[in-house]
């Protein structure tokens, strides 16, 4: 009876360390969807194609909770998973992409997470909605109420993912916690928070890029001299940010897109200030980021936007200023220092006319 349960108990503990040190992922597709898909985890140099078979994909991967990885296809958007040493499973065959994970894992963390914040942006979206089609607003009233909501979601935003951060400093959780709340954070408090995670988390490449970013983010901070870039508009036509800033005017440099929608709502904004502060010390530049240049063009037509332009900059400006999510203005001073970042709403005028008279 001893010996019967000697063995019980070691194979209990024989199974609980297997747990521990492989990562158990699968995969469900409808009948003919796609004969393959993708497994990649970049920091550990996985990079496979599956063949799905019965509709079903299986694979074993290494336990290592400060690491995640990405299953999918040109059919199917990419989802990602922590290698947490649980069976995490990804149905492809709803719409959308269920993620079933176990119990208290940093799995089930990772899908409570993605619902909840899928709930703040459909709140946040309807809210929009409703606040757009109230027909007995001014539209100066709905531009405020449409900001007032837009300072809700990014403190509802920044509430959640910090509750995240405190729980997770030991495992990739915390860690993509901290990169969504880089657009809100200054440098200092993501430095600060960075610090704080586990020695083995701070290791992993991601880590070493988000400490990449920061360190660009100190050194494009308010108060620093402008970094310069160059973006070619054309054979033989190239443009610099310098073409602009540090030419002895103030200038407001906001980094758009055209399918941006918070960015193309910032533009009544800008143009009132562009109108009342324009002239031999003002001046705005819009510098469109990670966008087509036939749609930026479409869309400046479609704006009616008068200031000088920079186009096609794709990531060039944003890898320099380390700027993480759009729209993001920057007010320069005549020297080229930079005066104050992330400005948005009725704080941009406040900005200007500080130093605009």
């Amino acid at each position: 009876m001893k010996k019967t349960l000697l063995i019980v108990l070691s194979l209990t503990f024989l199974m609980a360390c297997s747990t521990k040190t492989r990562t158990v992922l699968i995969g469900k597709f409808a009948p003919d969807a796609v004969d393959s898909v993708m497994v990649t985890v970049d920091e550990l140099g996985i990079d496979t194609i599956l063949n799905i078979q019965n509709g079903r994909i299986r694979i074993e991967l290494p336990y290592n909770k400060a690491v995640a990885g990405m299953i999918g296809s040109k059919k199917y958007f990419p989802e990602f998973f922590v290698l947490d040493g649980t069976t995490v499973t990804f149905d492809f065959t709803s719409e959308p992409t269920v993620l079933i994970a176990e119990p208290k894992s940093i799995n089930k963390s990772l899908s409570e997470l993605n619902v909840r914040a899928k709930e703040i942006d459909a709140k946040y979206t309807q809210e929009i909605m409703t606040i757009q089609a109230d027909s007995t607003l001014e539209d100066s009233a709905k531009q405020a109420s449409m900001e007032a909501k837009q300072d809700e979601i990014m403190d509802e935003y920044a509430a959640l993912y910090k509750d995240i951060f405190r729980g997770n400093k030991d495992n990739y959780l915390g860690v993509y916690a901290m990169s969504m709340l880089q657009s809100i954070l200054g440098p200092s408090e993501s430095k600060e928070m960075l610090n704080m995670l586990e020695k083995k988390v701070k290791e992993t490449g991601i880590v070493r890029q988000l400490q990449e970013q920061f360190e660009k983010s100190e050194s494009t901070a308010e108060g620093a001299m402008f970094t310069d870039f160059t973006v070619e508009q054309g054979p033989g036509n190239s443009i610099k940010l310098s073409d602009y800033v540090g030419k002895g005017k103030y200038v407001l440099v906001d980094f758009w897109a055209s399918w941006c929608g918070p960015c193309r709502r910032e533009i009544p904004n800008i143009k009132n200030v562009y109108d009342k502060y324009k002239g031999e010390k003002f001046e705005v530049l819009s510098v469109a980021v990670w966008d087509k240049p036939e749609d930026t063009m479409k869309a400046l037509k479609e704006e009616g936007l008068k200031w000088p332009q920079i186009i096609n900059a794709q990531r060039i400006p944003t890898d320099i200023y380390a700027i993480n999510g759009i729209p993001h203005i920057i007010l320069f001073g005549p020297d080229g220092t930079i005066l104050k970042r992330g400005l948005r709403g009725k704080d941009i005028e406040a900005e200007v006319a500080k130093y605009v008279k």
